[in-house]
C-alpha cells in the first residue's frame, strides 16, 4: 500500500513537470483527451482542484472551486503557488484528521493525498499527450489508481444509481506489478463472486482505459469483450 508521504511526493514531482510543460506550450493548444479543452482550461481545472482540496483539508468541509487568471504569467504563477500550497497543507495535516470527501467512510485527510496524486498524474498525461510527448505513469502508482477507480469512483457510481445492473465483475491484473489483482465489482456483490472478465496489461494502460484516455488495445481480455466495452462506456470515472 502506498503511503500519504509517497502520494505527496508524486504530487510535487508531477506538478513540477506540468508547470515546466506549461511554460513552453501555447495556452490555446487543444487537449485531445479532454475534448473542448485547451491547455489553459486544463491548467485552470487542475490548479483549481488542487486549491479546492487544500482548503478541504484545512477546514474539513467542502468549499467552492476557486477561479484563476487567464493571462500566461498569472496562470503559470497561480498553478505553481497552488501546487506548492497543496503539498504543504497535506504534509502538515494529520492523515487521520476528519475531512470531507466523496469516497466511502471513513472520510479522512489522507483521501486527498491519494486523490490529488492520481489527479495530477492523469492530467500530466493529458498535457504531455496534447504536446506530442510520451509519458508513463509509474506502475505502482497506476495500480493504486486502478484500485481508486474500483473502490472510490465505482462507489460513487453505485451510490448515484448509475451502474448498469448487468455490469460484470471484473478482475484487473497489472502485468508490471507483481502479485497485484484488483477487483472491480459493485459493493453489493458478494466477496467470493468469481470474476466474469479478467483484464491483463501494464498498469498504465489499464488505468488510462478506465479513465477513457485510450482503448483496450494491448490489453488482454479473458471473457466477453463487449461487456467490458459497455461497462467502460457507462462512465465509471467522471
Amino acid at each position: 500500500m502506498l503511503t500519504s508521504e509517497r502520494f505527496q511526493s508524486d504530487i510535487a514531482q508531477y506538478s513540477q513537470q506540468f508547470g515546466e510543460l506549461l511554460a513552453g506550450c501555447a495556452l490555446d493548444s487543444p487537449v485531445r483527451s479532454c475534448p473542448g479543452w485547451t491547455m489553459a482550461d486544463l491548467t485552470l481545472h487542475l490548479s483549481g482542484t488542487q486549491r479546492w482540496s487544500a482548503e478541504i483539508v484545512r477546514s474539513g468541509i467542502r468549499g467552492d472551486h476557486p477561479m484563476g487568471p487567464a493571462d500566461r504569467a498569472g496562470l503559470e504563477q497561480w498553478f505553481a503557488d497552488g501546487a506548492s500550497e497543496l503539498v504543504a497543507v497535506l504534509r502538515e495535516a494529520d492523515p487521520e484528521q476528519p475531512a470531507w470527501n466523496f469516497g466511502p467512510e471513513p472520510r479522512r485527510a489522507s483521501f486527498w493525498s491519494r486523490r490529488q496524486a492520481h489527479e495530477v498524474a492523469v492530467h500530466l498525461w493529458d498535457a504531455m499527450n496534447a504536446q506530442g510527448q510520451a509519458f508513463q505513469i509509474e506502475p505502482e502508482l497506476a495500480a493504486d489508481g486502478i484500485d481508486e477507480v474500483c473502490t472510490v469512483f465505482l462507489y460513487m457510481k453505485v451510490r448515484h444509481g448509475g451502474l448498469p445492473q448487468w455490469a460484470p465483475a471484473v478482475s484487473i491484473e497489472p502485468s508490471d506489478v507483481a502479485g497485484r489483482t484488483i477487483q472491480l465489482k459493485a459493493p453489493d456483490r458478494v466477496a467470493t463472486e468469481v470474476a466474469q472478465v479478467t483484464l491483463r496489461g501494464p498498469a498504465h494502460d489499464l488505468l488510462l482505459a478506465l479513465w477513457g484516455r485510450q482503448g483496450l488495445e494491448g490489453i488482454q481480455i479473458d471473457g466477453d469483450r463487449e461487456l467490458v466495452q459497455a461497462l467502460l462506456a457507462s462512465g465509471i470515472t467522471p
